[in-house]
């Protein structure tokens, strides 16, 4: 669903945007909205999230090694 309605906007490409594919994405000309919600935000906010799921997995995964060796 997400697709079909960035493919309803006029998309810019540009090389250093992240939008949706990691770098060589496109940048919408507008913000896009789905039933009222700003995918742009939204999509911020899950890549916030992501980064600190990440970080704490690192933590706890350094913790589970230095158990296991028992540092």
């Amino acid at each position: 669903m997400l697709l079909l309605a960035a493919v309803s906007y006029v998309p810019t490409f540009a090389f250093g945007s992240s939008l949706l594919l990691g770098g060589g994405g496109f940048v919408l000309s507008r913000p896009l909205l789905l039933q009222g919600v700003d995918v742009g935000v939204a999509l911020s906010a899950m890549q916030d999230d992501i980064a600190a799921l990440k970080l704490k997995n690192a933590q706890l995964q350094d913790e589970l090694a230095q158990k296991q060796t028992g540092s």
